[in-house]
């Protein structure tokens, strides 16, 4: 059996389960049928409602240390021979543990210290830049190492798709991240309706699982009747592939964006979003406009010129459209996937 090791609530980001949901939707694919491993159950309705069991281990979600006999337990009662980590709050003794009972693939993007596992999966545009192989090699470790954006754990309704650069920009789509405890979106909105190039824009937002603003964005809508809102989004390709601009946090929805191919200007509001960010803005792929941790105010400006350069200029358009799709996001993920059980 196939298990991931992943938690969500208001404090982590709900990324880090829709990424390990595409990793199971793959492996059942392929003729497996994985089951989550929770701490609490702040995200069980959701994985549960895609069609996933759940064991919750009661534990508490940022001590994983305190878990690791538990979890042994359950590893060795339910023969998992292929255990998925993904967890910012992992120690080097608990994946040793782990590893020492069946074979662990941790997900990382930090690169916090060597991970003593059987494979370090690092999907992001910036893995590279890490050197974990050279490093890994001198602590005399045999981790094996999937690098880059071909690893990225895509869903299925991103699989064979094809985006159209429109000549005239009518859609807009906002996705902030799970939370948005900074209510990007919503000061975001009071901005957008106020500019002329916008009035005849219908504006698509996003509602996170975990989002404090439901209320004041609702609100909005009621006001504004360019502005639809979107709860549990079902389709997410299809509703990117309406939009001619995007504007999105820096986590995992960029490469889903990237195979879209919809041109995007990101926002940065978390340490783990800013090697991403950078990136993707240093290879000219998609517009950074900031950490709004920094000046929230000069960042959403920034972000409003960004979409007006871009709708007023399908050339640029088509000049990251294109750029993005060249990325080759996700293309090798399932190969792999085929050789671990």
């Amino acid at each position: 059996m196939v298990a991931i090791r992943v938690d969500a609530n208001r404090e982590i980001a709900i990324g880090h389960v829709m990424r390990c949901m595409s990793i199971a939707d793959k492996l059942c694919g392929l003729g497996q049928k994985p089951v989550f491993i929770t701490a609490d159950h702040s995200v069980t309705d959701l994985i549960l409602s895609n069609g996933y069991k759940t064991i919750c281990l009661n534990t508490v979600w940022n001590d994983m240390n305190s878990e690791i006999d538990n979890i042994i337990k359950i590893i060795k009662s339910n023969n998992i021979n292929a255990l998925f980590v993904d967890s910012y709050y992992v120690t080097k003794r608990y994946l040793e543990s782990l590893n020492a009972v069946t074979k662990v693939f941790y997900i990382d993007d930090l690169n916090m210290f060597e991970y003593p596992v059987d494979t370090v999966i690092n999907y992001n545009i910036y893995a590279n830049r890490f050197d974990y192989e050279n490093k890994y090699k001198m602590l005399g470790m045999n981790t094996k190492f999937l690098l880059g954006c071909q690893y990225v754990p895509l869903r299925k309704e991103f699989e064979n798709i094809s985006y159209r650069v429109r000549k005239v920009v009518k859609n807009i789509l906002i996705t902030t991240g799970g939370t948005d405890n900074y209510n990007i979106a919503g000061r975001l909105l009071e901005m957008l309706v106020k500019q002329e190039c916008t009035k005849m824009v219908k504006i698509h937002v996003i509602e996170g699982v975990y989002n404090i603003n439901k209320d004041f964005l609702e609100k909005l809508s009621k006001q504004h009747n360019n502005i639809v809102l979107y709860r549990n989004v079902q389709n997410i390709a299809k509703l990117m592939l309406n939009c001619d601009i995007a504007v999105s946090a820096g986590g995992f929805t960029l490469y889903e964006l990237c195979i879209c191919g919809v041109p995007t200007v990101s926002i940065s509001f978390a340490d783990n979003q800013l090697e991403n960010v950078k990136q993707f803005n240093k290879e000219e792929i998609i517009i950074y406009a900031g950490d709004v941790r920094n000046d929230i105010k000069v960042v959403l400006k920034k972000v409003v010129s960004n979409i007006e350069v871009l709708l007023n200029d399908c050339k640029i358009r088509l000049k990251y459209s294109e750029k993005m799709r060249n990325l080759k996001v996700g293309c090798y993920l399932e190969k792999f996937l085929k050789t671990i059980y």
